[in-house]
């Protein structure tokens, strides 16, 4: 019943427990009631087909946006995020952020019913090889799905972007350039593509910045990323309590992020910090 997905005991929710209760009530609001009948569906896209795409050449999913590049197709919006966890998947990608709950601007929507996104989300969470951990943005506003490898540098960079509550559609650090750049390296985009898209919208990018993300990322980790992760005999594994795959253990307390959480649409807090994350194996 769309109205009712995810389910209170479905995978996603155990691994993400905030998921449960008022949040849950809300998401399921917003998915609304199911229509008394359906037509014969029209298959325009399938899963297959975005997975053998990414399989291919994954760099829409994976280098992030080039200056100057074509609009999006509406089908591309649609996928996107299926088509990173795709790729996450397939050993393409070190880190991929899915916003599961937007409290800033409900009226935009919930990413989380995006096509196949829940049931994607829920395989990587199953993947041997895989971790996530909970980013809550700051007023509890939004809730974020970090889902990295279980090896250096991925195992350090992703829970380090919860610890300031990074989110998959808006931030607290929006405006930093910094953030922008430090963001953007640790989701394994391009650098050409962070650099164009930081002085697209408003600049403040400097040798400094830039100098001052790598420094930071080499403090947290010295193993450089090598793709595919996956690979086998890959170094740089990186063993976390509760077994393989599922939620990881909940990031260090983050302190004040920069800046104010965006809000819209009357948005509304509804995550509570910390958020407790159930340290359990594979969900």
């Amino acid at each position: 019943m769309a109205s009712r997905y995810p389910a209170e005991s479905s995978a996603l929710a155990a691994a993400f427990p905030a998921l449960r209760g008022p949040l849950l009530q809300q998401l399921h609001a917003h998915a609304g009631s199911p229509p008394a009948s359906l037509s014969p569906p029209e298959r325009v896209y399938s899963l297959a087909q975005l997975e053998a795409e990414a399989a291919a050449d994954a760099s829409l999913w994976c280098e992030g946006t080039r200056p100057g590049a074509a609009e999006k197709t509406p089908l591309q919006s649609a996928t996107l995020t299926a088509g990173e966890l795709v790729s996450l998947m397939q050993g393409k990608r070190g880190v991929v952020i899915v916003q599961l709950w937007n409290g800033f601007e409900p009226a935009r929507g919930q990413p989380l019913y995006d096509p196949w996104v829940i049931p994607l989300l829920e395989a990587a969470l199953a993947t041997p090889g895989l971790r996530a951990v909970p980013s809550v943005a700051p007023g509890g506003v939004g809730l974020t799905a970090v889902v990295f490898a279980d090896k250096e540098p991925w195992s350090v960079w992703g829970p380090h972007l919860a610890s300031f509550g990074c989110q998959a559609r808006a931030n607290a650090v929006a405006g930093s350039a910094y953030y922008k750049v430090l963001i953007g390296k640790i989701l394994g985009y391009a650098d050409e593509n962070i650099y164009g898209y930081v002085r697209s919208v408003g600049g403040g990018l400097t040798p400094a910045v830039i100098s001052q993300v790598e420094t930071d990322l080499k403090k947290l980790s010295k193993a450089k990323p090598k793709l595919p992760w996956n690979r086998e005999g890959s170094r740089g594994a990186k063993k976390a309590a509760g077994g393989k795959g599922g939620a990881a253990a909940p990031p260090p307390a983050a302190g004040p992020a920069p800046g104010r959480a965006r809000r819209g649409g009357g948005g509304e807090g509804l995550l509570g910090a910390p958020l407790p994350v159930d340290g359990g194996g594979t969900e």
